[in-house]
This record gives structure tokens, sequence and C-alpha cells, in this order.
């Protein structure tokens, strides 16, 4: 079976030691350039994907730091959610929060790289927007209906959560960016796990 962390932790010592041998000034010099190149190898497709990430990171700054956030903010209050109905437990904890982080990363990257090949123009800008919108949602929606249960339905009001619930379902982003009324379905509302 394919072990990540075995193949990277692979990869990093093969770098290391092909830079220790280029390093090594009592190493012939086809040695040392027969190990310059395979640690050229290793280290290239390494530091390609560290800059594209880098200017991505650049390019979505707010949305990469907002999503860290929430992600951050939902482990807290699930963790006291959880520790309040008393089955809270540490292995359980990093596991879910680990998993919602990959399944935002997943997803935003797949849906991402649909809209990529076409360029910007105003239609795949909107399209990213409501990913990024939906990818949000994923993590928020958890922490607004962990607070409106613990309120007691009193915050954040109805008409707001109604207008997320909306969106999860038919994505609509301009229904949830605007300020119409939205009529309030009560069975759509949490009372534990449901919303």
């Amino acid at each position: 079976m394919f072990n990540l962390f075995n193949y990277l932790k692979l990869m990093f010592f093969k770098l290391y030691a092909n830079l220790i041998v280029y390093a090594d000034s009592d190493s012939c010099h086809a040695e040392r350039i027969d190990s310059y190149g395979k640690a050229l190898m290793v280290f290239a497709p390494i530091a390609f994907l560290s800059e594209l990430l880098d200017v991505w990171f650049i390019e979505n700054q707010s949305f990469s730091l907002f999503v860290a956030g929430f992600v951050f903010a939902n482990s807290i209050i699930g963790g006291i959610a959880h520790n309040i109905k008393g089955d809270f437990k540490w292995e359980k904890f990093f596991i879910q929060t680990g998993k919602m982080a990959g399944i935002i990363t997943l997803t935003y990257v797949v849906l991402a790289g649909l809209v990529s090949p076409i360029g910007k123009n105003v239609v795949t800008e909107s399209l990213i927007a409501a990913f990024q919108v939906a990818t949000l949602l994923y993590p928020g929606s958890k922490i607004l209906k962990n607070i409106f249960i613990w309120s007691d339905g009193e915050h954040p009001p109805k008409w707001i959560m109604q207008k997320v619930y909306n969106f999860k379902e038919n994505g609509d982003l301009n229904a949830f960016l605007t300020d119409e009324k939205v009529e309030i379905d009560e069975t759509n509302f949490p009372t534990d796990n449901k919303f």
C-alpha cells in the first residue's frame, strides 16, 4: 500500500544525501554533478508547487485567512459542544478537524480547477465567488448552527439561518447576499444535528 508520509520522508532523505555529496569537496566532480542533478530533480517539483501555492495565497489571502479562522473556530466551538454533551475525545477532535480542512482544501481545489482553464471573465469570477462562499459556509454553517442551538434560537436571527440553509440547498449567491425577505420554514431549523 502506498504511504505518502514514507514517500515524502524518502524524498527528503534523498535530497539531503545528494546535497551532502554535492557540498563535499572530497567527492569527484562527476559524483558532485550527478548528486546536484538528482537533488534538482527532487527539489524542482517541490519548489514549483511551493511557488504556485505562494502566488495563489497572495491572490486569495483574505479567503485563506477566513477559511483557516472558520476551521479553527469550528474546532473550538465543536469541541466545547462535545465536551458539554460529555463525548469529547482528543483523537476524534483532531481527526474531525483534519477531515474538515482536507475536505475544504480538496473541494476548493477541484472547483477552482474546473474554471481555471476558462480564464478570467465575469462568469468565472461569479463562479469563484460562489465557490468561496460555499467553501466558507461548510465550517461557517456549523458554527452558526451551534450558536443558534446554544442561544435557543435567539441568535443569529432565523432569517439569516434560513438564508444559509437556502444557499446550501440551491447555491443562489444573489439571494444569499441581497436584502430580500425570505420565508421562514420552521422545519429547516436545527434542534440538534439536523441543520
